[in-house]
């Protein structure tokens, strides 16, 4: 037999088998709504430890006033506490620290400024991270008239 002969016969017999596949496989290109490759690309799912709260207050000398803190904690967190720090001209009414026992939620610190100003309140934030301690310190800067 001819080898030309043979090559064009395994050409012609290759292109003549038909090939199924599967709903996900058909089309052009990787479909990524294949039950396996969602698996593969997934990532994981942390929650970041969060914070937040106003960064500027404007308020009036004398008057009492709230800043909201809203905080979210993950599982890998814990003995979580933040403490509040102000200046001189500033008077924290609420309790200057607080232990976060909960995984979400909103604090609010009353003050009341005493002089007019520019002051800046401390929210030092620490507790243990997988078993290892860290710290945070954020502040909220207040201008009073």
């Amino acid at each position: 037999m001819n080898k030309k002969y043979l090559l064009c016969s395994l050409v012609l017999a290759s292109a003549s088998v038909g090939v199924n596949a599967c709903e996900f496989h058909s089309g052009v290109g990787l479909n990524q709504f294949h039950p396996f490759a969602r698996q593969s690309f997934q990532t994981p799912i942390f929650e970041r430890f969060s914070v937040k709260h106003a960064k500027q207050a404007q308020v009036n000398v004398g008057d009492t006033s709230t800043a909201n803190f809203g905080y979210l904690v993950p599982k890998r967190y814990s003995a979580v506490s933040v403490k509040f720090v102000a200046p001189q001209g500033i008077k924290l009414i609420s309790k200057p620290s607080i232990l976060l026992e909960r995984t979400r939620g909103i604090h609010s610190i009353k003050y009341v400024a005493n002089k007019p100003g520019k002051s800046e309140i401390l929210v030092q934030i620490s507790g243990l991270l997988n078993a290892k301690p860290f710290t945070l310190e954020q502040k909220i800067e207040v201008t009073a008239s």
